[in-house]
C-alpha cells in the first residue's frame, strides 16, 4: 500500500474530493483500548460473532498482528505483553497447520484449548468486574447524610409570666440609661502656644529659673510636659533663648539670647 493513500476504516479511499486538505504528517487516533491482550482477543471474537470454542485462529491470528503492528508504530514501550500473545497465536497456528498423526489409544488435543480457557476465565472475571462497578459507590454516585448531633440545648425558662418579662425589660432599659457617652475633646495645645508662654514668662525679667517655669505644667497631663519640653528645645536650637547653670546640682535659668 502506498504511504501516500488515505484511509477510512482501513479502506482505501479512491476519490478523494478535491477541497479536502491532508496534512503532512496525518494524525492517527486508536479509539478502542485494551487493557491486557485477552482482551483484545475478546474484543475480536466477540465483534465478528465467533464461536469462543471453536476460534478461527488464522483469521483472529491475522487481525490481531495488525493491531500490534499499528500500536508498535505508536507506542512501542507498551506492546511487549502483546507480542508474547502474538508469538502463542503463531505457535497455534503453526501446530494446527501440522498434520496429525494420533494414535488410537491418544486423544486429539486442540491446540486452542488452553488459550480458550484463558479467555473463558477472563471474560467472566470481566463480567464480574462491570458488575461491580455498576453498583452503587460511595463518593462517585451517592454521598452519606450527615447530620451534626451535637448542638448546645436551649434553655427553656419555664412558668415565666408576662409580668416577669416586662420587669426584665424595664431593668434592662434602666440599666441602658446609666451609661452616658463620654465625648472625648481635642486638646488645644500646639508647640508654638508652649513657646509663646516661655517666652511671656521671661519678657519681664529677661531670665526665669527653670523650676518656677515647670511648677505651671505639672498640675497638668504627661503630654504638656512633653510638649513643654520640645517648645523650649526649639526656642533654644533657634537662638532665641539659652539655658545657664552656675555649678552641679545648682539652679537651672533660662534666660533670653543676647543679639
Amino acid at each position: 500500500m502506498n504511504e501516500s493513500e488515505l484511509l477510512l476504516y482501513g479502506e482505501p479511499i479512491k476519490n478523494i474530493p478535491e477541497e479536502l486538505y491532508i496534512p503532512p504528517k496525518p494524525l492517527e487516533v486508536t479509539l478502542d483500548s485494551f487493557q491486557g491482550p485477552l482482551d483484545l482477543l475478546l474484543y475480536l471474537i466477540k465483534k465478528q460473532n465467533f464461536n469462543i470454542l471453536d476460534i478461527p485462529i488464522a483469521t483472529i491470528t491475522s487481525q490481531y498482528l495488525t493491531y500490534v503492528e499499528n500500536v508498535k508504530r505508536t507506542d512501542f514501550e507498551s506492546v511487549a505483553e502483546y507480542l508474547l500473545m502474538a508469538a502463542v497465536l503463531i505457535e497455534i497456528k503453526s501446530r494446527m497447520l501440522l498434520p496429525k498423526v494420533v494414535s488410537e489409544e491418544e486423544d486429539i488435543h486442540d491446540p486452542r484449548a488452553d488459550l480458550i480457557k484463558q479467555l473463558i476465565e477472563y471474560e467472566k472475571f470481566k463480567i464480574a468486574a462491570k458488575k461491580l462497578d455498576e453498583m452503587p459507590r460511595l463518593g462517585r454516585d451517592w454521598l452519606p447524610v450527615r447530620i451534626e448531633t451535637r448542638f448546645e440545648q436551649k434553655k427553656i425558662l419555664e412558668n415565666l409570666s408576662v409580668t416577669q418579662l416586662k420587669n426584665a425589660i424595664v431593668k434592662i432599659l434602666d440599666q441602658k440609661l446609666t451609661y452616658v457617652a463620654h465625648r472625648i475633646k481635642k486638646e488645644e495645645w500646639s508647640t508654638d502656644t508652649f513657646m509663646s508662654n516661655i517666652l511671656n514668662s521671661i519678657l519681664s525679667n529677661e531670665q526665669m529659673e527653670f523650676s518656677k517655669l515647670t511648677t505651671k505644667t505639672t498640675s497638668h497631663r504627661k503630654l504638656k510636659i512633653v510638649m513643654f519640653f520640645v517648645a523650649l528645645l526649639e526656642l533654644i536650637k533657634s537662638g532665641v533663648v539659652r539655658i545657664r547653670q552656675q555649678s552641679f546640682n545648682s539652679s537651672i535659668w533660662i534666660e533670653r539670647a543676647k543679639k
